[in-house]
C-alpha cells in the first residue's frame, strides 16, 4: 500500500506551514528568525546553525536497539559525538534519566508537568522542541530554550526521522541514530522508554511502514549528501535504502 510520507502536503508546504506557525506559536518568545522553505520550517535559523553545524550528533529513538546499546559499552559511543538528541518520554529510561540530552522534541504523549520530567529538566535543562499542533497554541511551557520544527516529510515512521533531515538541514557533520527498529517493535510494545509501549501510527500496514521508509532513505540520499550517517541499532531492513557515507 503505497501512501505518501508528505502528509503535510506535496505543495505550497512553505506557504501553509508558515501560516499554521504563525498561528499556533505567534504569540512565543521563541518564535523569531523563522526559516522557512518547501522542505522545512523552523525558528531560531541562526543560533541552531551556529550551534550544531559540523557537529557529530546521536539521535535516540525509543525502539529496542535503544536498550541494547545501553545494556553495553555505550559510554564509548555517546563521547563520539557532540551532542545527543532525544525525544518524547526518554526521560522515563533508567539510563537515560541520568544523561544529558541537549535537544528533545516532544510530540502530543509525554506530560511535561510531570515529576520525572521536571526533575530531569531541572538537572540538564535540555531545548525543547515542538511541532505544528494546536495542543501548543494555548499550552504556554515556559522552558529556558524552545523552538518549533516541522518537515515537508513527516509521514508514520517517527519523529526521530524528522530529526535526522533537521539535523541535516542544518548542517551537521556526522548524524548517528538508535532506536529506529520499525513498525514490529511498536506491536509488540518493545520500546525503550516506555514499558509495554502499544500505542500506534495511525496506519500499521508492514508495506506501507517499509514504503515510506524506503522513500525517506531516497529522500536524504537525494537531497542531504554531505552528512556521514551511522546506524547504531540492530535491525537494517527498514534502512536499507541507507546509502553509507565516508
Amino acid at each position: 500500500m503505497k501512501i505518501s510520507p508528505y502528509s503535510q502536503g506535496n505543495e505550497n508546504f512553505d506557504l501553509k506551514a508558515k501560516l499554521r506557525a504563525d498561528n499556533i506559536f505567534s504569540k512565543y518568545d521563541f518564535y523569531n528568525e523563522v526559516f522557512c522553505n518547501n522542505e522545512i520550517i523552523f525558528s531560531n535559523f541562526k543560533h541552531f546553525v551556529k550551534k550544531y553545524r559540523r557537529k557529530k550528533i546521536l539521535i535516540i529513538g525509543g525502539g529496542p536497539s535503544t536498550k541494547g546499546m545501553l545494556e553495553k559499552d555505550y559510554e564509548s559511543i555517546f563521547s563520539k559525538y557532540d551532542y545527543l538528541w532525544s525525544s518524547n518520554s526518554f526521560f522515563l529510561n533508567s539510563k537515560l534519566k541520568n544523561i544529558k540530552i541537549d535537544l528533545a522534541m516532544m510530540m502530543l504523549e509525554p506530560n511535561l508537568k510531570s515529576v520525572e520530567f521536571q526533575k530531569y529538566y531541572e538537572k540538564f535543562k535540555p531545548v525543547i522542541g515542538f511541532e505544528l499542533h494546536n495542543k501548543w497554541k494555548n499550552y504556554r511551557p515556559a522552558f529556558d530554550e524552545m523552538f518549533m520544527m516541522q518537515t515537508r516529510f513527516y509521514g508514520i515512521i517517527g519523529v526521530c526521522q524528522r530529526m535526522i533531515i533537521f539535523a541535516s538541514f542544518i548542517g551537521a557533520d556526522t548524524i548517528g541514530f538508535v532506536g529506529l527498529d520499525g513498525l514490529k517493535s511498536m506491536k509488540a510494545g518493545d520500546h525503550s522508554f516506555e514499558k509495554n509501549k502499544k500505542s500506534l501510527p495511525s496506519i500499521t500496514n508492514e508495506d506501507t511502514f517499509q514504503y515510506q521508509s524506503d522513500v525517506f532513505w531516497d529522500y536524504i540520499n537525494d537531497r542531504y549528501k554531505k552528512p556521514k550517517i551511522v546506524n547504531h541499532g540492530n535491525d537494517v531492513s527498514y534502512h536499507r535504502n541507507l546509502k553509507k557515507r565516508v
